[in-house]
């Protein structure tokens, strides 16, 4: 997410610098959104747990696999994303 410009002619990004001590969260975060995009065009609930896993507010693995259980069971159509099994 960064500041915009929004016209007729589109959406024009302004440049903005990330603090130093901001970085590293912002680069963390980042992979983790790229490792969920994965996960979804890979349909696996195993690359989806270690997406969410490396999130910077998710403290392990186990409650990684708790959380994208939970969303199976209570999101149906997050666990037909992942591999197809709405429970996961």
């Amino acid at each position: 997410e960064v500041p915009a410009v929004v016209r007729a002619a589109g959406v024009f990004p302004l440049a903005a610098r990330v603090p130093e001590a901001k970085r590293d969260l912002v680069v963390q975060v980042k992979a983790f959104e790229r490792a969920t995009l994965a996960a979804l065009e890979q349909r696996s609930v195993a690359a989806a747990v270690e997406a969410l896993a490396s999130h910077p507010v998710v403290p392990s693995a186990d409650v990684a696999a708790r959380i994208v259980r939970d969303y199976c069971q209570r999101i149906p159509a997050v666990g037909a994303a992942l591999d197809g099994v709405p429970a996961c």
